[in-house]
């Protein structure tokens, strides 16, 4: 039956596609990921197969619709959980925001109105048709294992009749994953009494097939490796099969280029590390009434790009008064470009929103240029910006010759790595050229500091500096001065490394030297730890799954408490390499 359900889905599918290439051509259009799952789950949730045969001895599973003018000795309602019955929502169209809104203007309106109504008629219905027993059930947790409510309709019913009416008549039943304590009833039931009873000899019930046997005896064989070995191992992400390991050093060998951000998340977690760049999982993008803080970023940043362009172009290399409006322009013009590109009416109003705190936002840069100034003018050095969206090992939009990849080479280990930087200031000095590394960020404080990079546990700032000095100001004698976070929402320039004295480097370059050399033997040993398969599930971050889109996926929280050696450590010892 499963497999004709499934035949049923691909035909409803099939017909979609045609009435799909019939409306837009031959292949129809492309559809975001977003827009094929909404439609692939209407299409899902409407299409069913014909009913079974009736007889005797069988329960007859329907939905509430189907079971409303139907009466039964026995009748159960199931799912009377929060959120469930009554359902509120309109179920999911096949119908985009676009469609819609042709539709509306044609005066055809798909909006549900107010379901209360008829969900309250069906639920009448479906509870009435008992004849002898009528049984109300909800589900305790949802499928994230969080406590849920019962549903309005079952706390009414419960309203309506004494106290005393249900005595002795609730019962609570333990989820199957918990184990079960009756005599199993069923295939899944058997299952799970087994896999309970596993160190006990629970997989000799002679009730269990051969093929399900041997599966759960390699389950067992991935709980024991996984959950109760101290060690890291090939069921939490350390491979040493050899065609895996050849495998992964070609496809992560000397001529893939690495961004710092894929170092930074194999820093963070090695495990989601090969979720993501491994086995390119991606998760789904779910729809969100603001707006993106990428999107957001790409619009600071391509207003302060064009803003310094011109002004270099200009002659205009300090924060004057007249440099106020010029940002604001810019920033009010990267923001329109968004609002004509945003796909909705609600889309667009967010974004002239969002454009109104950044432009807010914009109107204090100069404030914030000069703070960032103060310390080198008292110095009588004057950093002027030189370099804007400065590229390095990436394709160049109009085919000219790309600017090659920094190249670190320790022992036998080579890795290329590319970037894209903000902004570059530079100041000529007696014994070469001096420069600022600056990256525009729209997050929180917080999250940038200099003891991250000083830790290595980021890597942007410090390899965007190693790139500056080798790649694109080869053979000019140039030495980082400072490296900077550039806060648009929270004060301006932050000075990440050298810190509170922002000027020592221009005295002494002996600590660059000492974290240059150290950034290159950690790169080294993180890509050949990649390339040596190592994967492991041991992320830094206590709370990560609160933020990790692959949180349900790694279970961390079980494997947590195993405590497992092998991380990492941070900073970079001599003897890691």
């Amino acid at each position: 039956r499963d497999a004709a359900a499934l035949d049923q889905l691909w035909r409803e599918v099939g017909h979609w596609l045609e009435r799909e290439e019939r409306r837009h051509g031959p292949g129809g259009r492309t559809l975001d990921r977003k827009t094929f799952l909404r439609r692939l789950t209407a299409l899902a949730a409407e299409s069913s197969l014909p009913r079974s045969p009736a007889g005797p001895g069988r329960v007859r599973v329907l939905s509430a619709n189907q079971a409303r003018h139907l009466e039964a000795d026995y009748v159960f309602i199931l799912g009377l959980g929060e959120r469930s019955f009554p359902r509120l929502t309109p179920p999911l169209s096949l119908f985009d925001d676009q469609e819609r809104q042709i539709l509306q203007s044609a005066d055809i309106d798909f909006g549900a109105g107010d379901l209360l109504p008829e969900e309250m008629l069906l639920f009448y219905q479906v509870a009435s048709r008992a004849r002898r027993e009528l049984i109300l059930s909800y589900p305790a947790v949802d499928q994230r294992g969080q406590e849920l409510l019962p549903s309005s309709f079952l706390l009414a019913v419960r309203a309506c009749l004494h106290p005393d009416a249900f005595k002795g008549k609730v019962e609570q039943r333990r989820m199957l994953i918990q184990g079960i304590d009756d005599e199993p009833l069923s295939a899944a039931e058997i299952r799970v009494r087994a896999a309970k009873n596993y160190k006990a000899g629970g997989l000799d019930d002679p009730a269990l097939p051969t093929d399900l046997r041997a599966n759960l005896q390699d389950a067992g064989k991935l709980f024991e490796n996984r959950f109760e070995s101290k060690y890291h191992n090939a069921y939490d992400g350390l491979l040493r099969n050899p065609a895996v390991v050849g495998e992964l050093t070609s496809i992560f060998g000397p001529e893939r280029i690495f961004s710092p951000t894929a170092l930074e998340e194999y820093i963070s977690c090695p495990f989601k590390f090969f979720l993501h760049h491994v086995l390119h999982l991606e998760p789904l993008e779910e729809p969100s009434e603001e707006i993106e803080v990428t999107r957001r970023g790409q619009a600071y940043h391509r207003a302060m790009a064009r803003l310094h362009r011109k002004l270099k172009a200009s002659g205009v290399h300090g924060p004057t008064d007249a440099v106020t409006q010029d940002v604001t322009r810019e920033m009010t013009e990267a923001v329109e470009e968004d609002v004509r590109r945003a796909p909705s009416p609600a889309a667009k109003e967010l974004w002239r929103l969002e454009g109104r705190r950044l432009v807010r936002t914009a109107e204090r840069y100069v404030a914030q240029w000069r703070k960032f100034l103060k310390p080198w003018l008292e110095r009588g050095v004057s950093p002027q910006p030189d370099l804007f969206e400065a590229d390095f090992g990436l394709p160049t939009a109009d085919g000219s010759p790309p600017v090659g990849p920094l190249v670190v080479r320790i022992d036998d280990v080579e890795v290329r790595v590319s970037g894209r930087i903000d902004r570059v200031d530079l100041v000529e000095l007696d014994d070469g050229v001096g420069f600022w590394i600056i990256d525009y960020k729209t997050g929180r404080s917080g999250h940038y500091t200099g003891k991250a990079l000083s830790e290595y546990s980021r890597l942007q700032l410090t390899l965007y500096a190693l790139a500056v000095e080798e790649v694109l100001l080869a053979g000019r004698a140039a030495r980082p001065l400072g490296l900077a976070y550039w806060l648009e929402g929270e004060g301006g320039p932050k000075v990440a490394l050298p810190g509170r004295a922002a000027a020592q480097w221009l005295d002494d370059g002996s600590r660059w030297r000492t974290i240059r050399e150290d950034l290159r033997q950690w790169v080294a040993v993180l890509v050949r730890n990649i390339r040596q398969g190592n994967f492991v599930l041991q992320p830094r971050e206590e709370n990560c799954t609160q933020t990790c889109s692959f949180g349900q996926t790694c279970r961390i929280t079980q494997a947590r408490g195993v405590g497992k050696e092998g991380m990492l450590s941070l900073p970079l010892a001599g003897d890691e390499a």
